[in-house]
């Protein structure tokens, strides 16, 4: 990686430009709103982090990380905002970026998913090596993967909180997705947990799969 400028510089507001990287896609507007006047209060505690792209007046500035404290800047109509300048390349620059938003914790379910499937990419698929830059496992990394293959719409009740994780992992085991759209809707309706709505869909879901699933969890125990 190339040497990094380290020194916390104030940079214009106005020539910030955002991630193209970013997974994080809802920005709550109160939650900005609060932030923005506690900066016209203490200002900005924590610099952002960017990288620079051109020279002189031409010069912009691309976000590695610091997209929501960005926003609440131009919220309180500051101009500047003080930020780390990192020498790096372009793909280091998006490997920093999808590692300091997974280290959040205020991405939702799917939005870490898209930041570990996209990781994974510049790792051409090692997820083991993913699970050991973000120290998680190579299961937490394969499991939050998966939720991508969910419909849209399965996604978009995950991340609104109206079914869970452990019923998404259930929902994943029908290969139908006209009907994961229908059972995650009944689950959220009929407030089901994740036991009664495997009951309910043990016909509907891939015996392969279930296995597969049992077969994993067997290996767990006993090789512990």
């Amino acid at each position: 990686m190339s040497e990094r400028k380290l020194e916390v510089v104030e940079i214009p507001v106005a020539k910030v430009q955002p991630n193209p990287y970013q997974p994080r896609e809802k920005f709550d507007e109160e939650a900005l709103q609060e932030l923005a006047a506690s900066i016209k209060e203490k200002g900005v505690l924590q610099p952002i982090m960017v990288r620079q792209i051109g020279e002189g007046d031409e010069s912009v500035y691309e976000l590695i990380a610091g997209e929501r404290r960005t926003r609440a800047c131009e919220m309180a109509g500051r101009e500047t905002i003080p930020a780390f300048i990192f020498d790096v390349s372009d793909s280091e620059a998006v490997e920093m970026s999808f590692i300091e938003n997974l280290q959040r914790e205020d991405l939702t379910v799917i939005e870490e998913a898209r930041a570990l499937s996209g990781l994974t990419e510049r790792y051409e698929g090692n997820k083991t090596r993913v699970a050991e830059k973000i120290g998680k496992s190579f299961a937490y990394v394969n499991e939050r993967i998966s939720l991508l293959n969910l419909p849209e719409k399965v996604q978009t009740m995950l991340d609104d909180g109206e079914i869970n994780i452990a019923q998404a992992k259930i929902l994943l085991e029908i290969d139908d997705p006209e009907k994961q759209i229908q059972w995650a809707s009944l689950a959220a309706r009929l407030n089901l947990n994740a036991d009664q709505l495997k009951g309910r869909t043990q016909h509907l879901r891939t015996p392969k799969k279930s296995a597969e699933r049992d077969k994993r969890k067997r290996t767990v125990t006993f090789g512990n």
